[in-house]
């Protein structure tokens, strides 16, 4: 999964926030006393910049929604990345009066809802009926049998868990499991299978 960045301006932004709400205390505590030398940075301290490097790292995904949630908790101490990362990403939805879904009166049900509902019903029944489902109590295992055929065949892409879902399942249809797929199973010396031998 791809995580959009998040700029270095919204991370000091971030952090100029932050030292205004807990002063140098924020700051403090990722300081390190080495000053950069030379570059674009000289003059910075080291420690404060690698902080800002990885909460710039650790808050990518995050949308600005989120970080403005975060920014509007009021945090007790000053937060660690860890911390501010779960702020802006926990809500409670529950303590929200507008969240809420207003409680409708009863509708009368009339005579052309019942009969709107049975021509529903027998449509939906119709579509049933024309659906086709496996037989007695088989279980559908033809796709664990295409990737199995694939595995085999050296061209599935699904990876090692698709192959062993599709192991697993084979097994429990009681269906042999092909050679190609019985070293994905969790223990394969303890499976019963004809074909593997």
């Amino acid at each position: 999964m791809h995580k959009s960045p998040i700029s270095q301006a919204t991370v000091a932004n971030i952090f100029r926030v932050l030292r205004g709400r807990f002063g140098t205390a924020f700051v403090d505590k990722f300081r390190s006393g080495v000053r950069v030398e030379d570059g674009p940075f000289a003059g910075k301290d080291a420690g404060l910049l690698e902080t800002m490097d990885v909460w710039a790292n650790e808050l990518a995904g995050l949308s600005m929604a989120d970080i403005e949630h975060g920014l509007s908790i009021k945090f007790k101490f000053p937060p660690s990345c860890d911390e501010f990362v779960r702020a802006c990403v926990q809500r409670d939805y529950s303590a929200q009066a507008h969240n809420t879904v207003p409680a409708l009166p009863p509708a009368a049900i009339t005579e052309l809802d019942r009969q709107a509902a049975r021509k529903h019903m027998a449509t939906v029944t119709s579509t049933v009926r024309g659906m086709s489902f496996p037989q007695g109590n088989a279980k559908r295992v033809d796709w664990a049998e295409r990737i199995a055929r694939d595995v085999a065949a050296g061209n599935y892409t699904g990876g090692a868990y698709g192959a062993r879902m599709a192991a697993e399942a084979l097994l429990d249809a009681r269906k042999p499991i092909p050679a190609a797929l019985v070293k994905f199973l969790p223990n394969p010396n303890k499976q019963d299978n004809p074909e593997a031998a």
